[in-house]
């Protein structure tokens, strides 16, 4: 072998371990590479066209999920915006103001920040079923509960009322139990209240004043 046709070669298998890219190598002194039977003269040519073709469609997919996540990211930024530009113009008798989006299926809670709001928590939920719709509306916390559902087959935890018997609760478990019967987020599937994970309805039951301000709208 001629040290320049050598340190194609070894150039090219260095360029291959930095970007992650495997090719087949011949012996040194074979006439022919065997998977794609190419001459040694055009080794050198050949393995960078593979190599770059390689790395095209390895990046791609990196490229794509990139695109999805700055995709999401501003869908969930306008999200919280317009919960902001609600709570701006609704206000609140206290220092929160929780805001529920149906069609995004999101809880929004947002803290007073000097003449300002802010975002604190933000959080998956599932609302109405198509029979039994989350009603739209400007409402404020007025009751909270420990559980209820025990005499109808199932249990929700940490319940707080903002209008009639439209809550926020958890997810819905087997009667008496923590045994997840219903753990169903992002869907329409309630009987018209806002169902959150375990943990954020009783973060809502644990902070939420009695008279903050509920906003909920599509």
């Amino acid at each position: 072998m001629t040290r320049w046709f050598r340190d194609i070669v070894l150039s090219l298998l260095a360029l291959a371990f930095c970007v992650g890219v495997a090719f087949p190598v011949p012996a040194f002194g074979a006439g022919r590479v065997e998977e794609e039977r190419v001459e040694p003269i055009g080794l050198g040519t050949t393995l960078l066209v593979q190599l770059e073709s390689q790395a095209a469609d390895a990046t791609l997919p990196a490229v794509q999920k990139a695109a999805k996540r700055a995709v999401q990211a501003a869908k969930h930024a306008a999200v919280k915006e317009r919960a902001l530009e609600w709570a701006r113009q609704e206000g609140s008798e206290t220092d929160y103001c929780l805001a529920v989006d149906v069609g995004a299926k999101r809880t929004i809670v947002m803290q007073r920040d000097g003449d300002d709001w802010k975002v604190v928590k933000y959080w998956i939920c599932s609302t109405g079923a198509p029979d039994s719709p989350t009603l739209t509306g400007v409402y404020q916390v007025e009751g909270r509960g420990y559980s209820f559902g025990d005499y109808e087959g199932y249990t929700c935890y940490y319940y707080t009322q903002y209008w009639g018997l439209y809550l926020f609760h958890s997810i819905k478990y087997e009667p008496g139990t923590f045994d997840v019967q219903d753990g169903r987020l992002g869907e329409e599937v309630s009987e018209g209240c806002v169902r959150l994970s375990l943990e954020n309805a009783k973060w809502i039951y644990d902070n939420i004043p009695w008279a903050t301000r509920v906003i909920v709208y599509e």
